[in-house]
């Protein structure tokens, strides 16, 4: 637009025009950039939605995979629920060692849910018939674990959770480091057909 042109109604119109068109290439620019998005990753679980680790499998190791995680980027991860290992007719031949909680915070689907004596960290609860009920209650050893690799390598959230027992809300918060890779959990121990239980997992950006 040249400085010379002295008519305000021409400069004026010259100038909305202008904008409509960066308007109409930006807009057109971000629909291909959300349409990229969509084809590259047709499931995505964004930072702000919870996402779910369904402790029940009816073959293999039970696992979600979350979000990608930014590399050097820094979040927070919440981990809250409680499961069992122990099928509802084994809670119903007593209890060993603790005091069992009545139901899953999130209950799995499609199967018989019951008593409870574990949650992302800890063992609280055991039936009898269990050998787990020669050991003291409560104990770290739920099997609850974490990649931030995309499952090339797990650590168990036992290993860097501290206290003495379970939280009263059974939440846990980790702030961990992206590697540029999705955020896996799995739970490796016990027989995954016995489990029922889910637990809620929550990924949130850190600021620096």
């Amino acid at each position: 637009m040249s400085p010379h042109i002295d008519d305000t109604e021409l400069k004026t119109t010259e100038r909305n025009v202008h904008m409509r068109i960066v308007i109409t290439f930006t807009a057109l620019a971000t629909l291909l950039v959300l349409a990229a998005c969509s084809q590259a990753t047709p499931d995505p679980k964004n930072l702000t939605d919870p996402f779910f680790l369904d402790t029940y499998s009816s073959s293999g190791i039970p696992m979600v995979v979350g979000p990608v995680l930014e590399e050097n980027g820094l979040y927070s991860v919440t981990v809250e629920g409680t499961h069992s290992s122990w099928t509802v007719d084994e809670w119903a031949l007593g209890v060993c060692q603790g005091t069992p909680e009545t139901l899953p915070m999130f209950e799995t689907p499609g199967v018989w849910n019951g008593r409870v004596g574990m949650d992302a960290v800890w063992v609280f609860a055991a039936p009898n018939g269990s050998s787990r009920c020669g050991t003291p209650m409560p104990f770290r050893g739920s099997g609850v674990r974490i990649s931030l690799d995309g499952g090339s390598t797990f650590t168990d959230l036992s290993d860097i959770t501290g206290g003495t027992g379970p939280s009263e809300d059974h939440l846990y918060e980790y702030e961990v480091t992206g590697a540029g890779k999705a955020l896996v959990m799995n739970r490796a121990s016990g027989s995954p057909n016995n489990n029922y239980g889910m637990l809620r997992v929550q990924v949130r950006e850190v600021a620096r």
